[in-house]
This record gives structure tokens, sequence and C-alpha cells, in this order.
């Protein structure tokens, strides 16, 4: 991969190969040769960058990222064809493209997104229908990274830490600002 800047990475051990999130796009690697998936190597361009910010496998083994721009992709294994990433606009009541700055796939097959904004959707992958959930414009200031442990979803933003316990009806947070955090 030479000096290629990678800002994420995936790997299942069900999927057999490793995914990178680069600023060239989204590049498949099984050991010996490296796939790109980016804007000239796609049929169906739709994407304005190729920076990809994240990368997650769901439990069906499809691989999901979202670019620079917000934009969410589905690499679905089961899909054949010319163009193996389907790509998802996320629109507000006002039919404007939301920028989407972090995500979490959940065990139900959801993905709950967080937009620059502060408001949170919901996706089902499989039907692509979203909703938004939460609206909390003052909820996160600049939030920078999510990690999921088991039905948890720890955010890291710029006004403190805050703890997310996902189910499948509710989204119930804790929050616990850098002072109390230094604190412990």
């Amino acid at each position: 991969m030479g000096c290629l800047p990678i800002e994420c990475y995936v790997w299942h051990k069900s999927i057999g190969f490793l995914w990178f999130g680069t600023t060239l796009g989204l590049l498949r690697y099984d050991g010996v040769q490296m796939e790109v998936f980016n804007k000239l190597s796609l049929v169906d361009n739709l994407i304005l960058t190729d920076a990809i910010i994240q990368v997650e496998v769901d439990d069906m083994g499809r691989i999901i990222a979202h670019n620079d721009h917000g934009y969410i992709l589905i690499y679905d294994y089961s899909k054949s064809g010319k163009n193996p990433i389907e790509y998802i606009e996320i629109k507000d009541s006002e039919n404007k493209r939301v920028n989407i700055d972090l995500f979490t796939v959940t065990d139900s097959g959801m993905l709950l997104l967080i937009a620059l904004n502060g408001d949170i959707y919901s996706l089902n992958i499989r039907t692509k229908i979203y909703t938004k959930i939460l609206t909390q414009h003052s909820l996160f200031q600049n939030p920078h990274k999510g990690l999921k442990i088991g039905n948890i979803w720890w955010i890291g933003a710029e006004n403190g830490l805050f703890k997310f316990y996902l189910d499948l009806k509710t989204l119930n947070s804790e929050h616990q600002t850098p002072t109390q955090i230094m604190m412990r």
C-alpha cells in the first residue's frame, strides 16, 4: 500500500478480507491483491468524494462505510453485478442532504447515525428506510469517534464522553464532561 493514508479498517473472519477506508476510496485486500472502489472504478458513480471516514461490518457480512460528504456506502456480497456498492443519501425534512459524522451497526440490522448537527437517525439496512429518532443540536459538540461494545455505543466529543444504551426501542444516554472524566 506504500504511503497510502488509511483512515480506518475492518476485518471479519467470515468475509475473509481486510477492508480499508482511505482518502482514495474503499479498498479490499485478500492477502495478495487489492481492489479499489472509488469514483473511477464504480459504474453508477454517485459519490462526491473518495475519502472514507469509517468502515464497519454487520452481522450479515455487509461492509458499511461513510465518506467525508456524509454518504452511506453498503457493499453486499449477496448481490452481483457491475456495481456492488449501494449509496444512501440521508435527507432532512427540507430535502437537504444530511452529513453523517459517525455511525454504528446494531444487532437488529439497523444503523444508528449521528449527523454533524447532532441529530440521530436510524437506518434499516435492508429496506434503506431512515428515520430521525432524536434531535439533539446541543448534545454533541464536534463528535470525534464512536465505539460499540456489546449494546453500548461510546461517543467521544469535544464536550465529553457519551454512553448510549442500545436496544430495539430506545436510545438512552449518559454524559460525562472532560472535567468529570479527569477527576476519576
